[in-house]
């Protein structure tokens, strides 16, 4: 009986990690769109291609370093529990 209780659990952390592999792929997809349409970026331009590589590195680098500074901030937070 535990098994088929595993099995399950583990069907459901499987179903879980796609549909969040998809919704950060979707987040990305709209993130790029935005890019190129907030930077009139023609895609038929070789150079366009390389201005977009730019700016989606730009975009990703900039997610990475407010991740960090959240991270940072919530270690540096008192997470004790006080009298109320």
């Amino acid at each position: 009986m535990q098994f088929i209780w595993i099995g399950q659990l583990l069907q459901q952390i499987a179903l879980h990690k796609m549909r969040l592999f998809w919704i950060i792929l979707i987040l990305f997809a709209l993130g790029f769109l935005l890019i190129i349409s907030n930077n009139n970026l023609a895609l038929y331009k070789a150079e366009n291609w390389v201005a977009l590589k730019e700016l989606s590195f730009s975009w990703l680098n900039q997610i990475y370093k407010n991740i960090q500074v959240l991270t940072g901030k919530a270690v540096e937070m008192n997470w004790t529990l006080r009298n109320l």
